[in-house]
């Protein structure tokens, strides 16, 4: 059986926060049997060195913000990459990533998770 292609979407891989920690933890300790994990960033930092160094390619994107120019041209790449690649699960961290996860999975047919973990102290109206 085909390992499964699961696609993480991550706002920030900069620092070492919470989310960033469980993003690194899950996606270098899935069954490479059974999943083949796949990190896109839409900024980067030292954990997309740390990914490929353990066998998980981290793809950094250089998005700023994804209502914008770059932005949907990055959206497009990444729906390109889930359809070449089989992903069949896209898994989004922090809400800009919801917002392109949501985005580059549209019209694929893949469902996006929204792995979600902040305490709502920086949430504005759009976020909501």
């Amino acid at each position: 059986m085909e390992p499964l292609g699961i696609l993480f979407v991550t706002a920030l891989l900069g620092r070492r926060g919470g989310a960033e920690k469980n993003l690194f933890d899950v996606v270098t300790h899935l069954d490479p049997e059974r999943f083949r994990p796949r990190v896109l960033a839409l900024r980067g930092g030292e954990l997309a060195e740390r990914l490929a160094e353990r066998g998980v390619p981290a793809r950094v994107l250089h998005v700023g913000r994804v209502p914008s120019r770059a932005g949907l041209a990055a959206v497009r790449d990444a729906r390109r990459t889930i359809r070449e690649q089989g992903i069949a699960l896209v898994v989004t961290y922090h809400v800009d990533a919801d917002i392109f996860g949501l985005l580059a999975a549209a019209g694929t047919g893949v469902p996006v998770v929204s792995s979600r973990r902040d305490m709502g102290y920086a949430l504005r109206r759009r976020h909501l």
